[in-house]
């Protein structure tokens, strides 16, 4: 009687601890050893004397086991749904983990993408006002060239006339 008493009390203490309480399924378990230990403790006190002896008291241990198989499943239930429940959870941190990796990724193009419009526009830039540069000179060029055709005109009007008056003369001497 003194040892069903004693290990009562060990689970009473057991089930009051707070590692137990966090655990899934622990009160289901506790409780299925202490239906158990109930019809283990009945059954003893029936044979020792302080119960009275008849066919329900002494297989009240047998009886027992009935609880306690339902708790104990109770129990393994609880446990697989708090396992069912952390792998969801894990999942879904992985899965916030991958959208924000794509958002970050996402972002990142978008910032590449910035740049190389930034640099394409750029580089319009310059080639407008390089091709502006490019038709001044032309433009430059061309004045010049049409200065030098006039000078050379110029030049050989000058010579003609020039040589014509020097030739008359010499003609005449």
């Amino acid at each position: 009687f003194v040892p069903h008493m004693l290990s009562i009390a060990v689970m009473c203490a057991l089930m009051l601890q707070p590692k137990i309480k966090t655990k899934p399924g622990a009160p289901y378990f506790i409780g299925g050893w202490a239906a158990l230990l109930l019809g283990l403790t009945v059954a003893t006190m029936s044979y020792v004397g302080p119960l009275s002896t008849n066919a329900f008291n002494i297989n009240l241990a047998w009886y027992a086991l009935v609880p306690q198989a339902g708790l104990f499943i109770a129990a393994s239930l609880r446990r697989i749904q708090m396992m069912q429940a952390e792998e969801r959870s894990l999942i879904a941190r992985e899965s916030r983990a991958e959208s924000s990796l794509a958002r970050l990724k996402q972002s990142k193009e978008s910032a590449d993408q910035a740049r190389l419009m930034r640099v394409i526009e750029r580089e319009r830039e310059l080639m407008t006002e390089l091709r502006e540069r490019e038709m001044l000179r032309t433009e430059e060029m061309r004045n010049a060239k049409e200065m030098a055709d006039h000078a050379n005109q110029a030049k050989s009007a000058f010579l003609a006339v020039v040589s014509h008056e020097i030739r008359t003369p010499m003609n005449g001497v």
